[in-house]
């Protein structure tokens, strides 16, 4: 049993290991994480100030995170045109994951927000998720399957073609239904983020997780 566990440890090591060595690519990859722990907002910007905050991430002390604020002048959330863009369907991406807090007097609608390239067309999760005030920590998943996003503008709607060719990656508040970039309200908010990572469906997870013991196994035989 106890060699059971231990080979199982193994191969989640070796699949983190593979999912760090991904974000070093340029363009968005399986697993890819920002965690904020460099002191920097690793590349997301736009007009709700992000910063880097020392401590009081999801972690407790010493984790740190990206806070964005609002004082009603501007909606809150945040775009990467960086790490985040790029070939999502080919990467094998299917949601993004975050641990997100609402330290704001309102609740938040989030939705993650696709530009694809040359602006030609802009998508959104079906789906808002509700961030309560109080700033607890939750855990947050966001579909990006064709089947959870909805076409808010742009001349050339198809789905798989704009998660194939992503140049902006965006967070933001936007309540009720789904719509275009420009939508999105200016409010009085302040939230933060952390550890957003892009994941595949479940089913591709556990593959890789066998992938990763199967090869672990053959290793150990070798040795």
């Amino acid at each position: 049993m106890k060699r059971h566990v231990t080979s199982f440890a193994y191969a989640a090591a070796f699949v983190g290991t593979m999912f760090v060595t991904a974000n070093a690519n340029a363009t968005v990859s399986l697993g890819s994480v920002d965690d904020f722990q460099d002191g920097t907002t690793q590349s997301w910007a736009g007009g709700s100030s992000p910063t880097n905050i020392a401590t009081g991430g999801p972690a407790g002390a010493g984790d740190q995170y990206l806070e964005l604020s609002s004082t009603g002048t501007k909606p809150v959330g945040s775009k990467n045109e960086d790490q985040w863009i790029g070939d999502l369907t080919a990467a094998g991406i299917t949601s993004v994951e975050a641990d997100v807090a609402n330290f704001g007097p309102d609740p938040l609608e989030l939705r993650a927000f696709v530009v694809e390239t040359g602006f030609a067309s802009r998508y959104t999760s079906t789906s808002s998720i509700t961030i309560p005030t109080g700033g607890a920590w939750i855990h947050v998943v966001f579909d990006l399957s064709p089947a959870g996003m909805t076409l808010v503008g742009g001349t050339t709607p198809s789905v798989t073609t704009a998660l194939s060719s992503v140049q902006t990656f965006l967070f933001r508040h936007q309540p009720g239904a789904p719509q275009d970039v420009g939508a999105a309200p200016n409010i009085v908010g302040q939230m933060g983020i952390d550890n957003i990572t892009a994941t595949p469906e479940p089913a591709t997870l556990g593959l890789l997780a066998i992938g990763a013991m199967t090869a672990l196994r053959r290793r150990a035989k070798r040795a």
